[in-house]
């Protein structure tokens, strides 16, 4: 799984969109985390540790779960470029 800087969150939100892919982040409080989701991704819940971390790992479960399902998407091809991508042949 790619795991992005906090820097580039913007960004993979950013291509996510521009790929039509289907996504949310639905914050839940008090102290809980965030769950993300979507009809196509699944479900997942990203315990708090703190805002930013929890954020920026709710992001890269959704878009390793999107690399996945939409595997010849616009996203998934920008994914599959990144070393540490498990769908990498280059690494």
């Amino acid at each position: 799984m790619v795991k992005f800087a906090i820097t580039q969150i913007g960004e993979v939100l950013e291509r996510l969109h521009h790929s039509e892919i289907d996504f949310r982040i639905t914050s839940v409080w008090p102290n809980v985390g965030f769950d993300m989701g979507g009809d196509s991704i699944g479900t997942a819940r990203t315990e708090i540790g703190s805002n930013i971390s929890a954020i920026r790992e709710t992001v890269n479960q959704i878009a390793f779960e999107a690399a996945k399902k939409y595997d010849e998407s616009d996203f998934a091809k920008w994914y599959k470029e990144f070393p540490d991508s498990e769908n990498n042949t280059a690494s």
